[in-house]
Formats: C-alpha cells, sequence, structure tokens
C-alpha cells in the first residue's frame, strides 16, 4: 500500500502566510500550525512549534497520549525561550498533529476487517441477506491492542434481501424509499431467527 500527502494553506486575510506544515506518508506524521491572529512574528512560532513536534514524533517508536502531550509541552517551551527575544514577544500559535497506524497496525486492522467480513457474509447468506458493503471503526486500547470499536448495524453495513434485492438498511432513509423501521425490524427478526 502506497500512501501520498499533499497539503495546501492560504495566507487569508494577512499579507503573509503564517501557516507551517510537515508531513512525512512514510512515517504517517502529519503537523500544521498557525500564527494566531493579531500576534507578531506568527510565523516564526508555527515553525517553532512543527519542526519541535515533528521531530520528536519522527524519533519517537511508539507514540502514546502522554507522549504525544509532552511533545506539545516541549514545543511549547520552545516558544516560550523565543518569546525573551527582542521582537518575539508577542509570537504565538496553535498546533494539530496526527500520527497514522503503524504497517503493523493496518495488517492487523486488515486482518480483523477480512473475518468480520467472511463472519459476516456467511451469517447474513444464511438469513437470505446480501452484504453489499461495510465500515468499522477500529481503536487502539491504552496498552496498544487493536480493538474494533464500531457496531454492526444497518446504520453501518448495506443490506439487501438475496432474491429481490430490497434495501434492508439505511439507504431506505437516504434514498427515501420509506419504511426505515420495518427494515430494521426485518433484518432484526432475520437475524434473531422470530
Amino acid at each position: 500500500m502506497q500512501l501520498s500527502a499533499y497539503a495546501y494553506t492560504n495566507r487569508g486575510g494577512r499579507d503573509h502566510n503564517e501557516d507551517s506544515l510537515r508531513a512525512s506518508a512514510e512515517q504517517g506524521i502529519f503537523v500544521l500550525a498557525d500564527g494566531l491572529g493579531g500576534h507578531r512574528c506568527g510565523e516564526v512560532a508555527s515553525q517553532a512549534a512543527v519542526d519541535a513536534i515533528f521531530t520528536g514524533m519522527a524519533q519517537a517508536e511508539a507514540l502514546e497520549e502522554a507522549g504525544l502531550l509532552d511533545l506539545f509541552r516541549s514545543a511549547n517551551e520552545e516558544l516560550l525561550r523565543r518569546q525573551a527575544q527582542p521582537g518575539q514577544e508577542e509570537m504565538r500559535t496553535t498546533a494539530v498533529a496526527l500520527k497514522l497506524a503503524t504497517w503493523d497496525e493496518i495488517d492487523t486492522i486488515k486482518k480483523y476487517a477480512f473475518q468480520v467480513n467472511d463472519f459476516l457474509k456467511k451469517t447474513l447468506a444464511e438469513c437470505g441477506v446480501t452484504l453489499v458493503d461495510f465500515k468499522l471503526e477500529f481503536g487502539k486500547t491504552a496498552d496498544g491492542t487493536i480493538v474494533l470499536a464500531d457496531e454492526i448495524s444497518p446504520d453501518t453495513c448495506r443490506f439487501w434481501d438475496s432474491k429481490t434485492g430490497e434495501k434492508l438498511d439505511k439507504d431506505r432513509f437516504r434514498r427515501d424509499l420509506g419504511n426505515v423501521e420495518g427494515a430494521y425490524q426485518e433484518m432484526a427478526r432475520r437475524l434473531l431467527g422470530k
């Protein structure tokens, strides 16, 4: 799998751009900062914050919430040091950072998703339902374990009657087909065997 990253910022109503960003698609790291309006040297502040946070993220083997907070604190300390310099007393910035899953974590997520797919297809076929597609959300526990953090329902999947093609999911609402509640009740009846 290949991941590409592209970014664009706009100076808005300012005479210069105070946004700074760094991205590494290979490492799955994205950091963006914006100089705080009305304060001088916003471009200096945003660049310093981005550099400090990005470098720390890139060097970290694993990064949990506490580690990320430490990186933001370090960036803040760097800004406070720089504010001691003449002409930079007012500089301020906001910042946001994102680190995507590691390749090993993505492999685990894919493995879980295929297992869920196989189970759902088999179970639903036995109920006369075709699984058209579904979405899953994964999370990570405090100890780093990847977990499925989502529901399986007509709100997160598309279910069609295997014989008639009738939609038994959220598409009844989105396409204004009516009888949404009836379709959801039919799915419950089929799955519970009542």
